[in-house]
């Protein structure tokens, strides 16, 4: 249980650190404006850049598909991504966290069950109990464009990307979008016909 809270606690602080920038690392934000899901993938429609990842990505799809059941909303998710290397290959951490007190039993043997972490305070009068999950998703990222952008069924509230980019080795120019918009609600993945179903909070 110790050890689950430190990891915690570490990945925060790095992150917080990475942030602020306080390593010299450019970064910037990208805003969220809708996902879309296959039954494998998970695909981020960004201002700035698309995002299709396509490996690791099992346990936060069971999280999606369970939304009603958990009451889940885009305050749970956290999304901290960064670009190593080459510009078109991204590694995107998620941490899933819902307060122990808005939870219950149902909701709490799903979490166990699906292997999240439990942390429990020393002191409960004055810090809160948390059930938590951190994932690493492997992709690819695109160059946005407009129409697709204009045409998505955008989430009430975005969710804000962060961005972090280490040295690139390989400089490469990013290919376009892959997707196109069959219905504000289906997106498609031109080349392999694949469809993607728009997921809401």
């Amino acid at each position: 249980m110790k050890k689950n809270y430190l990891l915690m606690l570490l990945f925060l602080i790095f992150m917080g650190c990475g942030l602020k920038n306080s390593w010299g690392v450019p970064s910037y934000k990208d805003s969220i404006k809708a996902l879309y899901v296959s039954n494998q993938e998970l695909a981020l429609i960004g201002e700035k850049n698309h995002y299709l990842f396509n490996k690791n990505t099992k346990k936060i799809l069971d999280v999606l598909k369970a939304k009603k059941m958990l009451g889940l909303k885009s305050s749970h998710l956290e999304f901290y991504t960064q670009l190593i290397n080459n510009p078109s290959e991204v590694s995107s951490r998620v941490t899933i966290q819902f307060k122990k007190k808005d939870l219950n039993t149902q909701q709490i043997t799903w979490l166990k069950k699906h292997e999240f972490n439990e942390t429990v305070p020393k002191d409960s009068s004055k810090a809160e109990g948390y059930y938590w999950l951190m994932l690493t998703l492997k992709g690819t990222r695109y160059e946005a464009d407009s129409q697709v952008n204009r045409g998505v069924l955008a989430l009430k509230k975005p969710i804000t990307l962060n961005v972090l980019i280490f040295e690139m080795t390989n400089i490469v120019n990013i290919s376009k979008t892959p997707f196109e918009v069959v219905e504000n609600n289906v997106l498609k993945e031109k080349k392999s016909k694949r469809l993607f179903q728009a997921f809401t909070f």
